[in-house]
This record gives structure tokens, sequence and C-alpha cells, in this order.
């Protein structure tokens, strides 16, 4: 199809011609806007001025030929770049990747360090034409998309996008909703092209898997060395991996690949920490219908041995994938990792660490009832959001943390907490609009933070569409339920949430909030029994203290109440009933269980 035949480029949302301006008596025209510019153009000059001069000069000719070919017109020239107008997206889109290709030959014979590489946006617009130039606020905006093209790469809005035919002009991809610097409003942008060698937005599959720490569990060995046995080293490893793969923060490697890890280790091979973080490695013997395993985490990066285990089971449970072997030995080592990773914060600077380090520690350390860890867990996903900008995952998980600080916030304050958490789940759902974990976050902050359960049960129910799977969705489902709802349906989601994620580092959570429930439904030795459960995990989470006094006083255990009231009141020395009971959730079933049961065990401050 030429471009005599392309459709007319659409009107924009900026396509309104400001009044200032046509009073300037300047043509108004349709059309698309192509910024280039030189990628590092500084360190080129200081490198070799009069080489990157000459070479720039000689590109830049070539590249107004091929603008030109591609009836295009070239606006100006930039110093280390061009501007062009077209008529058409495709005109536009074949003389950006012409350009980068004229690039490329130009570094022929050249070290890497030397390249000469482009960068390209587009954006269709009005703009107002006087004689050597071009102007408007999409102009700027076509310059602002270019700052999200790496090297070698061309990324363009949605209304270029719209004139494009995916695979055919070139492969799209969707970089969702950008924030750009000075630009109001989130815009929609698509890399033209393949992805070049440092992208500023990463594929978010690389994203995904830097933000999760890699584990590979190689086959057990047998110690016999029999022929018969070494089925049961798959069965284990198999095991294994299933189980971890449940744990989000984690990426397990897949069966295939650790069985040619086996093949590299068993040949005196060493595992590279690029291709997994962690190793998880073991052997047994088989004793008559009795199999004696053991095994071994080690940290690739320096072969430490961090966890080990050794464990007689049934050859049979290993057939379970419920076997108390698998769940054991899986939370030990998903335990020593998070140690692991979370101790680096604190004996590292947060810009040498990896990114699933800090994806680790901002999601942990928010939860312990310490202020430094508190403040340590801000800075690793804020330096998150920073790298990863096109991802959900990390603002997410900061308007989390915007919820707990509001527990200590009062009045106007809280209500700005409220504000920057919504504010971050709505910046992940621009990113991402169909991830199922930043739609149940913003459920939990509707309901705890707002005071909305129909809101929040709304985006509960649509994260829940999209994944069926999500266990903090269901998990936060079981909250507005047990709060508003159908309590015997609550104690259902928090145990589907937690099978879900039966690894999850936050499981202390889940049980807590799994009790919660059952106090709802009325269930009061069962939810004394998982508060106590949450507790073991960790200590320091005083809502499970709350849940399992009124448990306690549910069951008329005042004493055994009045014990755990204390213990709470050592690690919150503040907590004041007269703040507990306000709020909207003060109305809710289970708070108004708590109250209840503090009025009565009484001991506790009363403003």
């Amino acid at each position: 199809m030429t471009s005599a035949h392309l459709p007319p480029i659409l009107p924009t949302a900026d396509a309104q011609p400001d009044a200032d301006l046509l009073r300037l008596a300047l043509p108004v025209s349709q059309k698309v806007v192509l910024v280039v510019d030189v990628v590092e153009s500084v360190r080129l000059m200081a490198s070799n001025e009069a080489d990157a001069v000459t070479r720039w000069l000689a590109l830049a000719q070539a590249g107004q030929h091929a603008i030109t070919a591609n009836h295009g017109r070239v606006v100006k020239s930039l110093g280390d770049g061009l501007m062009a107008e077209f008529d058409h997206p495709r005109d536009a889109v074949h003389a950006a990747l012409q350009l980068h290709s004229l690039a490329q030959a130009g570094n022929a014979g050249r070290p890497p360090d030397q390249h000469m590489l482009l960068r390209a946006g587009a954006h269709a617009t009005h703009v107002y034409v006087a004689d050597n130039d071009i102007f408007g606020s999409g102009v700027n905006l076509a310059a602002r998309i270019a700052t999200l093209a790496g090297p070698g790469e061309t990324v363009v809005t949605a209304e270029i996008h719209d004139g494009l035919t995916d695979g055919l002009d070139a492969e799209l991809e969707d970089l969702g909703e950008c924030h750009l610097k000075h630009v109001e409003h989130p815009v929609r942008a698509y890399r033209v092209g393949h992805v070049g060698p440092r992208p500023v937005v990463p594929p978010r599959t690389d994203i995904a898997q830097q933000l999760g720490a890699r584990i590979a569990v190689v086959p057990f060995e047998s110690r016999t060395g029999l022929a018969g046995q070494m089925a049961v080293g798959d069965l284990i490893a198999d095991g294994l991996i299933n189980l971890l793969s449940s744990t989000p923060q984690l990426c397990v490697l897949s069966r295939l690949s650790t069985r040619n890890l086996a093949i590299t280790l068993k040949q005196g091979g060493i595992l590279a920490p690029g291709l997994a973080n962690y190793l998880l490695t073991g052997s047994y013997a088989d004793f008559g219908g009795k199999v004696l395993v053991s095994w071994e985490l080690a940290a690739t990066s320096d072969t430490r041995i961090l966890a080990t285990g050794r464990q007689t089971v049934a050859l049979v449970d290993l057939l379970e994938p419920s076997c108390d072997f698998f769940m054991q030995t899986a939370t030990s080592a998903v335990s020593a990792m998070m140690a692991e990773e979370v101790g680096k914060t604190s004996r590292q600077a947060i810009p040498t660490l990896p990114s699933y380090s800090l994806m680790l520690a901002g999601v942990s350390e928010m939860h312990r009832n310490s202020v430094p860890a508190f403040n340590r867990s801000y800075e690793a996903l804020n330096s998150l959001i920073d790298r990863h900008p096109r991802f959900a995952q990390p603002k997410t998980w900061l308007a989390k943390w915007y919820v707990l600080r509001s527990v200590t916030a009062a009045g106007s304050g809280a209500q700005d907490e409220a504000q920057r958490a919504l504010e971050l789940t709505q910046r992940a759902l621009d990113v991402d609009p169909t991830n199922s974990m930043s739609l149940a976050m913003q459920g939990y902050v509707y309901n705890h933070m707002v005071g909305d359960p129909s809101r929040a049960s709304q985006c509960l129910d649509r994260a829940l569409a999209i994944n069926p799977n999500d266990s903090l969705a269901w998990l936060y489902h079981s909250v507005v339920q047990g709060m508003w709802g159908d309590s015997a349906q609550a104690v259902t989601s928090a145990v589907k949430a937690f099978a879900l994620s039966p690894l999850d580092p936050l499981a202390y959570f889940y049980k807590s909030l799994q009790a919660s429930a059952l106090l709802a439904d009325g269930q009061f030795a069962q939810a004394a029994t998982i508060a106590q459960e949450s507790l073991r995990l960790n200590r320091l989470h005083t809502p499970s203290y709350r849940v399992l006094l009124t448990a306690q006083h549910g069951m008329g255990r005042h004493h055994e109440a009045a014990l755990t009231l204390k213990a709470l009141m050592a690690l919150e020395p503040h907590f004041s009933l007269a703040r507990y009971s306000s709020g909207f959730s003060a109305q809710s079933r289970t708070k108004k269980q708590t109250i209840e049961a503090l009025k009565a065990i009484g001991n506790i401050a009363t403003d």
C-alpha cells in the first residue's frame, strides 16, 4: 500500500489549537512529528570530538535523504539530532527504521564503545507551522516519547500505533501507560521493532525475572546408584519444584533445565550465578520402603551453604503433593533465601543490590515491627520504581506500605496516606491494566482506608476474574467478607488464599487474616489456634495478638486474654482503645468483636 492510500491521521486529544497561538495567524496542520537524536552524544564528543562531528554530519545527510524518500520533510537539525514531519504514521516509522540501519552501517569496524546509535520518538498531533519550525505541545510530546527509547529503538504514541499493522510495518510491543517528565497524564506508548541492547523499558518478562530470586532444584542423587532408584531423585525434585513455583517472589528453573544442570554438576562443572542465584541439591538412600533424604541450599555467588536438612520419609508419601517433607524442606529453603536477601539491605548500599534483593526486602521489611526496617522497605521499593518504572509490582507494594503507615497516622495524615496509596495502585494499573495484584491492593485500600467496601469488592471481583489464582485477591476478599458480608465465605476465601501461596514469606499475615475470618464466623477455638500459628511465624505482628485475645475472650479464657493484651501493650505501649474504635471500620463485625473484648479485659489506655 502506498502512502497516498493510507488513512489520514485521526485527531488526537491535543488536537484543539491553542487560542493564543491562533491569534498569531500561524497555519495549523495535522502531522506526524519524528524526533531522532544520538545516544550519549556528549560522551562521544568528549572521546573524539572531530570524529563524532564528522560521523554525525554524514549520518544526518544520509538521514535527510531517507526522510525525503519516505515523503517526509526535515524541519530542523538539533545539533545531535533531527526533527521531521510526515503526513502518515507508516512513512515516519519506515524513515526511523532506515535511520537506525544507517547508524548501524556507520558503526562497522568500530568497537562497541564508539558506536553511534540513535533513539527515536514519534507522535501524531496538530502543529503550528512557521517558516523554518513547527510548534505545539504535541511537538514537545514527541521529544518526550523519544526518552523512552533505548539505543537503536523507536517508541511511538497510540496515535501512531493505530496507523500501523503489527508484523507488517514492524513488530509492535505495548509498553502500557507511561509517565513522562513534565507531562501531566500518562501516555500510552509502543516500541516499534526489536528491543535494543540497553532498553529504557525492558520487556515485561525480563523485568519479572529480575524481580524474582532464581532457584534451581537439581534431581536428587541415589547413594546406591541402582538404576531402578533413579526415578526417586526426579520425584523428589519435581515435588519441590511444584511447591516452590507457588511462591511469587521466586523464579524456579524448569524441569528440563535442571536435568541439564545435573549433568553439568556431575561432570565437575560450576553453576554460573547468572543462571540461578540459589541451588537446591540432595541425595537419598532407600531402605525397604523408607527413604533417607539429605539436602542443602547453596548460594551460587560464593557456594556458601545456607541451609541443610535430613529426614526419613515413606517412599509412598513422596507421591503426595502435600507430603510433609516437601513442605518442610521448601519452607526452610525459602526462609533461608529470604534471610540472605533481606540481610543484604543492611550490609550493602541499595545501588549495589540486585532488583530481586530489593523486592524481597521491600515486601518483608515493611511487615516487621521496626521503624528502621520499615524505612528500609520504603527505600527499597522506591529504588525499584526508579529502576523499573514500567512494572506494576513495586508500585503495588509501596501502596501497601502507605496502608501500614496509615495505622500510625491520624486525621488528615491518614487521609494523605490513603490518597498516596490510591495514586500508586492507579499508577500500577496504568502500567498494567490487567494486573490482578494491583487490583487486589486497590480493593484493600478502598476497604481499609477509604471506607468503601462496595468499591473494594468490585476491585477484588475484577482481580479474581482476571486471575482466579491470585492469592492476595482471595485474602483481601476474605477481609471484606469477614468485616461486612458472609463470614463463612470469608473463611473459605482465606483458606483458599493460603493454599495458593503456602510458602509465602508473609505466611503469618495470611494466617492472621484467616484467624480473623474464623473469629467473624464464631469459630473461636480455631481462630485462637491459627492466630498462635501466625505469632509463631512472626511474634511482632500485633494484629495477631488482637485476634488471639478476642478469640480467648470469646471462649471465656479471660486470664489468657489479659496476658495476650499485656504482650500486645509491650509491643504497642501507646495503643489506645479510643483511637482503635474510631473510623468507619469500627462498625464492622470483626472490629466490634475486638472492641468488646478490649473493653471487657480492661487495663488499656482510653485516650
